[in-house]
């Protein structure tokens, strides 16, 4: 219950740059087994690998999570400009075909 109102306020603060979820692995007991959710609450930091998504073990403030989210925005943007040959453009966003649960970025 605690960090309802850090992941609201980090959210606020990182729209439009990363994108924040939540899930209720309880409701939701499928999309939770899918990415190995066994406590909670469990943050997933969804980055360059949408289906592998890496463990958030920092600090459970707005802070942390915003800091969290950008690192991981300019990991993604590194293999973006690093792993693709052919120059930019394309689509209009890598999470246009993204199933339930994916495409958060945070």
């Amino acid at each position: 219950k605690n960090l309802v109102p850090e992941y609201k306020k980090a959210a606020k603060a990182l729209k439009g740059v990363v994108k924040v979820g939540a899930v209720n692995a309880d409701e939701h007991r499928s999309l939770g087994g899918q990415y190995g959710v066994q406590g909670f609450p469990t943050i997933k930091i969804f980055s360059t690998n949408k289906k592998k998504p890496e463990d958030y073990n920092g600090d459970r403030s707005a802070k942390g999570f915003i800091d969290a989210g950008l690192a991981a925005a300019k990991k993604l943007v590194n293999a973006q400009l690093g792993g693709k040959s052919g120059g930019g453009g394309g689509g209009s966003g890598s999470n246009s075909n993204a199933g339930p649960g994916e495409g958060k970025d945070v």
